[in-house]
């Protein structure tokens, strides 16, 4: 048994926003955080694998600030990162190791920019299947 979490950039608004020592559940880190633990709480034996967010055409190349917080994509992106090796999780990162940019986003990327289309989705899948023995 396993599970692979993907969150988005629109998924949550900010990064990371603490009230003490805790991180919100809300906002993106903490989401992360929240999802892990209730399925470790759920299913104790089962392998997690966290997936970066993947290049997005539409914000100026991922460069455009998102959300209330101004973070970038690549922010995400290390904040997945960062956050399975915290959580000793498997990390499939679509973001750098998958092959879409800004010179080719339209082989990977559907007509909104954002989402990855059937192709890119088939790469991903690919991907999991070697991360999974």
């Amino acid at each position: 048994r396993g599970g692979c979490l993907r969150r988005g950039c629109s998924d949550a608004r900010l990064l990371s926003q603490r009230r003490g020592s805790s991180v919100l559940p809300g906002v993106y880190s903490g989401a992360l955080r929240t999802a892990v633990a209730t399925l470790r709480t759920a299913f104790p034996n089962a392998r997690i694998i966290l997936c970066t967010p993947s290049y997005c055409h539409y914000y100026q190349d991922g460069t455009d600030p998102h959300g209330e917080g101004g973070y970038v994509l690549a922010d995400y992106v290390d904040a997945v990162l960062s956050l399975s090796e915290e959580l000793q999780t498997d990390v499939l990162d679509t973001y750098h190791d998958l092959g879409a940019e800004a010179g080719n986003w339209e082989k990977y990327l559907s007509p909104d920019q954002v989402h990855p289309n059937a192709s890119y989705r088939y790469l991903i899948g690919k991907a999991l299947i070697r991360l999974i023995p």
